[in-house]
């Protein structure tokens, strides 16, 4: 991004491409449509008597959206062209979840790229802007723990905003 309001992208010394900001952020038309929103309706909840903490406890640990990821993570490789500076586990043991991956595209460079995540599609059922922002606020915190300069950041969201 440069001082004047653009995109500047440079491949070696040659500018592959010199954008404008306004027409990134501006240049598709807005849709504009019409929608009712139906809040869901939730069960009221009703607490059990007695209830078992324990099980209560490891059946929410062992919902998709609580329980740990690591065996899908650990799938994948995360050493292509040895590029990757923090991995997706750290630790002595690699056995954390890190808050960001940081990639280091340039061998002997100091420079790298962070990526880091936000996702909380449960928010949308009762606040869908509230969903967005808590989102953002999660990935931005996460990129933070890593060392990103805030004034270096950009953001791509392909999944909160639907384009019909």
């Amino acid at each position: 991004f440069t001082d004047d309001g653009r995109f500047l992208v440079r491949h070696g010394d040659d500018v592959v491409a010199l954008l404008p900001l306004e027409f990134l952020h501006d240049g598709v038309p807005q849709l504009r449509l019409e929608s009712v929103w139906s809040p869901p309706e939730h069960a009221t909840f009703v607490a059990p008597e007695t209830p078992d903490h324990n099980d209560l406890l490891l059946r929410l640990l062992a919902r998709p959206n609580v329980a740990s990821k690591e065996d899908w993570v650990r799938q994948y490789d995360h050493e292509v062209i040895a590029q990757t500076a923090v991995k997706p586990f750290v630790g002595v043991e690699r056995d954390g979840p890190a808050d960001a991956a940081v990639i280091a595209p340039l061998h002997g460079s100091s420079r790298g790229l962070v990526i880091s995540n936000g996702i909380v599609p449960r928010y949308a059922d009762l606040d869908a802007g509230a969903m967005v922002v808590a989102a953002v606020d999660e990935a931005v915190r996460n990129a933070v723990c890593v060392g990103i300069d805030v004034d270096r950041m950009a953001g791509l969201d392909n999944f909160c905003w639907p384009d019909p």
